[in-house]
């Protein structure tokens, strides 16, 4: 009963994470300055990423207060200074996300406090001012994933059977 009420709270959370990445893939590349206000004032974390060289070109409210820098100071940083993994991990990765064709991922972030978070992270390619960045969505789910262990060995138990279901298909 309690993994049952579990896994329902798990697809909540997943569900309203999707309705938020569905609303933002849906904004027109024109509406940049409603993006913009979006972006700025959302509750969730939010980066814009340059794909290749892992540089930060922009950061949200939520993504001061998450990770404790300010602003100016992300914005000369690369998601690697971030990130855990290293720079040959997250390249790999890269590689590897690009073929699956998957978008989401569980990582260790480091905060400025030196602290370490496990966050889920959304990523889409977005074409902003004209650049081609990636829109990056970030959800701190350490207290959950401590307290729910048995919420995360169904989810990876889902999600082999998913990835089994799709070789399936194609």
């Amino acid at each position: 009963r309690r993994e049952r009420g579990l896994v329902l709270t798990l697809l909540r959370a997943i569900r309203w994470l999707m309705v938020v990445l569905l609303a933002v893939m849906a904004i027109p590349v024109q509406a940049e300055p409603a993006f913009r206000d979006f972006f700025d004032k959302h509750p969730l974390v939010m980066l814009l990423i340059e794909p290749k060289s892992g540089e930060i070109r922009d950061v949200n409210t939520s993504a001061v207060a998450f990770y404790g820098y300010h602003r100016e100071q992300m914005l000369k940083m690369k998601i690697d200074e971030i990130n855990t993994l290293s720079p040959q991990q997250i390249a790999e990765e890269r590689l590897l996300a690009l073929k699956e064709g998957r978008k989401h991922f569980i990582l260790r972030h480091r905060l400025q406090n030196g602290d370490f978070r496990t966050v889920e992270v959304f990523s889409r390619p977005y074409t902003f001012d004209g650049e081609d960045l990636l829109l990056s969505v970030v959800h701190d789910v350490s207290t959950r994933r401590q307290s729910e262990p048995a919420l995360w060995n169904y989810q990876h138990r889902v999600d082999q059977m998913a990835n089994e279901k799709l070789k399936e298909i194609r």
